[in-house]
């Protein structure tokens, strides 16, 4: 014996379709991955499942146990969407709002139409109101700081001036808050030209005592280019 006739089915499937999708919007208007269409969807395919037990048994025996397996069966497509974040994790909401929808589905399928829209107003109030008291009572946690900067400083000068070049830049540094690491100098591209690195490290970052050096040293007329990049990012 058939449970539930052709225009039951449809009203029930409509109303998982609409609490699914109003619950949705929210979702889409914060652009979560899980939007409209996917609440939607969830809500319908579990209202469909919870009436294919009245279809088969004509009782609710078959829709109740089909119910648990939508229950456990929707937790692998809400864990789809949650993703680690360096320390933080994202999406739990959006999962445990899809787990939502298929409870609204399952209930359209029953035929609990007041029970679904309950709920779904619910989960629109829980989201929507209790979002500002989330943050209140959670900051977001402050950005890592770097603990120390590994800077790297290249220049290219003339041979004759290497020597003053060094002692320009390591005299410039002593005013700084920076700790040379180590120099080096070689052969530029021509014979004409000396290429020196210098490694250096600040507190945390601190470009501007590298723009200081950098500036020092580009006022030298025997100096072709100088340049400098982070090389290296320690984090506590």
């Amino acid at each position: 014996m058939i449970g539930i006739g052709t225009i039951q089915f449809s009203e029930r499937l409509l109303l998982a379709i609409a609490t699914g999708a109003v619950v949705g919007m929210e979702r889409q208007w914060r652009q979560r991955m899980a939007g409209t269409r996917t609440n939607a969807l969830v809500a319908a395919g579990a209202s469909a499942f919870v009436m294919c037990g009245s279809l088969l048994a004509g009782d609710f025996t078959a829709a109740a146990r089909i119910t648990s397996y939508v229950v456990s069966g929707v937790g692998f497509l809400g864990a789809g969407v949650i993703f680690k974040e360096g320390g933080n994790v994202r999406g739990l909401n959006t999962a445990a709002t899809i787990w939502c929808s298929a409870a609204m589905g399952a209930l359209a399928g029953l035929g609990a139409a007041k029970f679904a829209i309950i709920l779904a107003a619910a989960v629109l109030i829980t989201n929507m109101l209790l979002r500002p008291l989330a943050y209140r009572l959670h900051p977001a946690l402050p950005e890592a700081v770097p603990a120390e900067t590994l800077y790297a400083v290249k220049l290219a000068c003339k041979p004759s001036a290497a020597a003053h070049i060094r002692a320009l830049l390591l005299s410039t540094l002593a005013r700084l808050p920076i700790t040379l690491q180590s120099i080096k100098e070689e052969q530029g591209e021509t014979e004409n030209q000396t290429r020196i690195e210098a490694d250096m490290m600040t507190e945390g970052r601190n470009n501007d005592a590298i723009e200081q050096v950098v500036l020092r040293l580009s006022v030298e007329d025997d100096l072709f280019n100088v340049s400098w990049a982070v090389a290296e990012l320690k984090m506590e």
